[in-house]
């Protein structure tokens, strides 16, 4: 019940193709319903943006167990009664990327 936007840096021209019977993470989340785009502004970008009706947070952290337990990374959570505006921002931010 959930939608997934995933706008990412395009990596596949860089990454070696994967043996049979194996997927990548995209394709893997593409198959099971997330809507996938690559940023057409940049090459690259690190952020990482996440937003539900409630809160959003924008932060380095890669989804990963170095990223949460080893490194040392910056980010944001933005929640509460007075955060419509900013959360706004945000999402305008994101959808003009999309």
């Amino acid at each position: 019940g959930v939608a997934v936007r995933i706008l990412t840096n395009d990596y596949t021209s860089s990454t070696p193709p994967l043996g049979e019977g194996y997927i990548d993470p995209l394709t893997f989340l593409y198959l099971n319903g997330a809507q996938i785009r690559y940023f057409a502004t940049v090459t690259f970008l690190h952020e990482k943006y996440l937003a539900t009706e409630s809160a959003s947070s924008v932060s380095s952290v890669n989804f990963d167990y170095t990223s949460y337990m080893m490194n040392r990374e910056a980010g944001v959570i933005i929640a509460g009664a007075d955060s419509g505006p900013l959360r706004a921002q945000m999402s305008a931010v994101y959808a003009a990327d999309w």
